[in-house]
């Protein structure tokens, strides 16, 4: 049968939270789909279930409800004739009539009570002979009941009612404001708004009243301002929290005191403006609206335009653009602005780091520059502002680790320093970074040169072939022969050797003769030719073959995995993959096979774990052989930062190292 979804409505609140799994019925059965591909996460096994609130739901199983993980593990299991959310780590639960709060780990809270409430501030209202208290979350009675009514607490206060009179309690339950109030309510921005029969005020968190009370409605406020609603005109004027003193003579017919913090935004005649606590006008009724301030500065429009204010109320992008938007930007944020096919980028301040004048326009990720682009050509600007690269160039790239930029023109690539200056002009058909050696390899017709990371050729003399270790030496052929330089292009050991690899650990394999052996940085023998084929060391192995299977040594030539692998991988966080005819398992340093041949496919270990592939499908592996993210996608990238991509179900998602997607 094909499963039922609930209604958009029904779902709203389970798809609040974007790493909430999401609710859904199948023969009359309930379980949960994936937040982001919609496949089945929890199967429908379940007489009952209720959204996902946080890391847990409640679920009926056998006429009894109980709480389940995201994974669908039962943490408390199904003995109760209810169940609500958690909220703070506790969930109310009702068992033979009495209400009482579990922890995720089961254990319940509380002495039993007609009814309670979620916790808030770490405090539950509950309810028992007709009266309500409050308890912690160690199920301590902090206010025993003795109230008629309780609100929940806010900002360390909570609203309680006796006898028609309100006051207020704090945490400890220490009655903080007398029962004197007619009506009271919860506390926002450090007020809260109470009555005396028909007429309110603001008192603050200690019970002062901040101005007398009055016959207005009072709509709204912050910590400095009050929206008054006259009852006869419907207008709203201003009043100063802190002087309790009407601000100005000025009404207005709406007033939002949200948008911009410590301001008021004003409406008169479908048109908004900006006051400030102290009276000022600071901008009179001409925009269409502002929104709410968000990185410190607020959406505005005028006449269908769009711009920004800032925290002030300052214009810092006039209301002319067709769209504005934020963008991450060198550790900051700034303007995107479109208009008329052309797009432009702002600093917060309303300062242009790139004119409204390209139809392309992109910060590059993790460097302070933007990349333009106009028709088939691109430009650079840094984050100031100041062209890098002209506007003309075919492509602009800007390799990780480096100092300069790549910029291709008509085929052909040149290089930048990060001022603009052309380092080395546009006649290279092949760049090549080594920032490990801090060099660069330049190609130019099969012919090779050096440059230090600045782009400053070392030598005048063009070489075969050219490849930096990590170490300081650099392979360099001439003809049919290979030597090494050093990284100043001097030539340290000479060219006699017919094949070679770069250095590596302070070896290189290099071949002479029919055999392979390795050489140190002086060019001495380290290891005497032995082998038909030998690679570079890594993590203190190195690869060498006899036939036409691969096997490892140490770096005293002692072999330490036998010659029994087709293929091999690098070493990363000391394992390495090899492959037999059984699959891809991994070694570690001494040689020693940790996991045994056994995958269809197997990557490099990062982070800890390693993707591998089972079948068709891919999952991660840790240090240990254990695959602790189940085989379940069609490819898998490595970790970095905590995260990898993954793809299922044709779509790509990010996970974290438990399995969990996450933005």
């Amino acid at each position: 049968m094909k499963p039922f979804l609930l209604p958009l409505a029904l779902l709203a609140t389970a798809t609040l939270q974007a790493q909430e799994p999401i609710l859904f019925s199948s023969a009359g059965r309930w379980g949960y789909l994936h937040p982001k591909d919609s496949s089945v996460l929890i199967a429908a096994r379940f007489d009952s279930a209720r959204v996902f609130s946080g890391r847990y739901a409640p679920v009926l199983q056998g006429g009894k409800w109980g709480f389940i993980d995201a994974a669908g593990t039962l943490l408390v299991p199904p003995r109760y004739d209810d169940a609500d959310h958690f909220a703070e780590g506790r969930a109310p639960v009702l068992r033979h009539g009495r209400w009482y709060f579990v922890d995720p780990q089961g254990r319940e809270l509380g002495a039993g009570y007609e009814e309670v409430a979620s916790f808030s501030e770490g405090r539950a209202a509950v309810k028992r002979d007709g009266a309500w208290g409050f308890m912690d979350t160690a199920g301590r009675e902090l206010v025993p009941p003795v109230f008629r009514t309780v609100r929940d607490f806010s900002e360390g206060r909570a609203a309680v009612e006796k006898g028609g009179a309100w006051g207020y309690v704090d945490a400890s339950g220490k009655l903080l404001v007398p029962m004197q109030y007619s009506s009271a309510g919860d506390f926002r921005d450090g007020f809260a708004r109470v009555a005396r029969g028909s007429r309110t005020t603001l008192i603050d968190r200690g019970g002062r009243e901040r101005f007398a009370p009055v016959s207005e409605m009072i709509q709204s406020w912050n910590r400095d301002l009050a929206a008054l609603m006259q009852h006869d005109t419907e207008q709203v004027f201003l009043l100063n929290t802190r002087t309790g003193k009407r601000i100005g003579t000025q009404v207005w017919n709406e007033v939002n005191l949200y948008a911009l913090p410590g301001l008021a935004v004003v409406t008169n005649n479908n048109l908004v403006g900006i006051v400030h606590p102290d009276g000022r006008v600071l901008t009179p009724p001409k925009y269409g609206a502002i929104g709410t301030l968000h990185r410190g500065l607020a959406e505005v429009e005028a006449e269908g335009g769009l711009g920004y204010l800032d925290s002030t109320g300052r214009e810092v992008l006039p209301p002319e653009y067709e769209t504005v938007s934020l963008q991450a930007f060198n550790g900051n944020y700034v303007i995107h602005a479109y208009r008329q096919g052309k797009e432009g980028l702002f600093d917060q301040r309303g300062r242009t780091i790139v004119p409204v004048r390209y139809t392309g326009v992109q910060p590059v990720y993790d460097r302070p520059f933007v990349e333009v682009s106009s028709s088939d050509s691109a430009g650079l600007y840094d984050a100031r502002g100041k062209v890098i690269v002209p506007l003309g160039l075919h492509s602009i790239s800007l390799p990780r680790k480096t100092r300069l930029i790549e910029a291709e023109r008509e085929g052909l690539t040149g290089l930048y320093d990060t001022k603009g200056r052309l380092v080395q002009p546009y006649k290279y058909n092949y760049v090549g970074h080594h920032p490990e050696a801090g060099l660069i390899v330049l190609g130019l017709e099969e012919q090779f040169y050096l440059a230090d990371s600045n782009g400053r050729l070392l030598l005048p003399d063009a070489f075969d072939y050219l490849r930096p270790g990590s170490d300081g030496r650099v392979l360099a052929k001439r003809g049919e022969t290979i030597g090494y330089l050093d990284r100043s292009g001097r030539l340290v050991i000479p060219y006699r050797y017919t094949d070679a690899t770069p250095f590596s650990e302070g070896l290189a394999a290099v071949k002479e003769g029919e055999k392979w052996g390795y050489i140190d940085r002086s060019g001495a023998w380290a290891l005497r030719p032995a082998w038909r084929v030998a690679g570079a060391f890594s993590g203190g192995l190195a690869p060498v073959k006899e036939g036409a299977l691969t096997g490892f040594i140490n770096r005293k030539g002692v072999l330490v995995a036998p010659y029994a692998y087709t293929e091999t991988g690098t070493f990363s966080e000391g394992l390495i993959a090899v492959k037999n005819d059984s699959g891809w398992g991994y070694l570690d340093a001494t040689g020693t096979e940790v996991t045994a041949p056994q995958f269809a496919e197997a990557g490099a270990f990062a982070e800890g774990l390693a993707a591998v592939r089972v079948g068709d499908k891919w999952g991660y592996l840790d240090r240990n052989g254990t695959l602790v993210i189940a085989a379940q996608y069609e490819s898998a990238d490595g970790f970095e930062k905590g995260a990898a991509t993954v793809k299922r179900n044709g779509k790509y998602f990010t996970i974290n190292k438990q399995g969990q997607l996450v933005e």
